[in-house]
């Protein structure tokens, strides 16, 4: 089967581009010129032109996308995502890196029987070398937890900073 090109979307009234299984390889309304899916029908990489930026997409065995990689293609400065995940794929972590910068913690997941929120280090926390001896104290953390309101289908309604 050939890819399916439809020059006017219902939605937006743009070109957009199809393959053959319905996932979109082009929107050019957002400068997205070439999006490349994996077997598993995850992205792999994704091309916006306006941008000069290249995101690629790396997984696990299990489907988990493990690091996310942008590249500007001008300038050839890459940062990268690091996920963390438990045994049943849900996130724990995720790690920040920029260039040649150290690994910096992003945001810790706060689990309880699920999911309740996220404590967000705002790149304070140098992973590597780093120490609980330090002298942290609690006022160091206001404001950067972020929890999870849900309702009892467990979908969120809302959410309260901490």
């Amino acid at each position: 089967m050939n890819a399916i090109n439809y020059e006017i979307d219902i939605d937006r009234g743009v070109f957009c581009s199809y393959d053959a299984n319905g996932n979109l390889r082009s929107d050019l309304s957002e400068l997205i010129y070439i999006i490349d899916w994996n077997n598993a029908v995850k992205m792999k990489q994704v091309q916006k032109t306006g941008a000069g930026l290249e995101i690629n997409f790396n997984y696990d065995p299990f489907g988990n996308r493990i690091s996310k990689q942008l590249v500007n293609t001008g300038s050839s400065d890459t940062s990268t995502t690091f996920y963390v995940h438990d045994a049943t794929g849900n996130i724990m972590a995720i790690y920040e890196s920029s260039d040649n910068d150290s690994l910096k913690m992003d945001e810790l997941d706060i689990y309880g029987s699920s999911r309740l929120g996220v404590l967000r280090t705002d790149n304070l926390t140098n992973c590597i070398g780093y120490s609980f001896t330090e002298n942290i104290t609690s006022s160091n953390w206001v404001g950067k937890k972020l929890y999870e309101l849900t309702n009892h289908l467990r979908e969120r309604i809302g959410y309260n900073y901490g």
